[in-house]
């Protein structure tokens, strides 16, 4: 994921934690400005931030990689389940990746090791 989208990510996170809540972007205003449709005043203002100059592009990006999806009209979405915990899958991949590169070969050469010794005290 982007520097930039794991920012604006973030930013979405701080003001809702459902995936219930819709999120819209205020067209009308000359920033780029994103407020909870249930309550205005929760709101987060992107200009002069990191995420100013390539705002809808991180938007679209967060949509094409699955953290956000579009409500009705594309002015509205909401953050989905892969939004709202990004962390969880990449940590899911870590283990496996671990326990596949390193566990499990430990195991098999202990249990080589053992059979090893086993066969040679028996032919000693």
């Amino acid at each position: 994921m982007l520097h930039t989208c794991r920012f604006l990510l973030k930013e979405l996170r701080k003001i809702t934690a459902t995936t219930d809540d819709v999120l819209v972007i205020d067209e009308w205003s000359p920033t780029h400005r994103i407020f909870l449709k249930e309550d205005e005043t929760k709101f987060i203002d992107f200009s002069n931030t990191i995420v100013d100059k390539e705002f809808m592009a991180d938007i679209d990006e967060l949509v094409k990689i699955g953290c956000l999806k579009w409500g009705d009209n594309n002015a509205e979405f909401t953050l989905t389940a892969q939004g709202l915990h990004p962390y969880e899958k990449s940590w899911i991949e870590l283990k496996s990746f671990l326990i596949n590169s390193f566990l499990v070969p430990a195991v098999v050469a202990f249990f080589t090791a053992l059979i090893t010794h086993i066969v040679a005290c028996l032919f000693s």
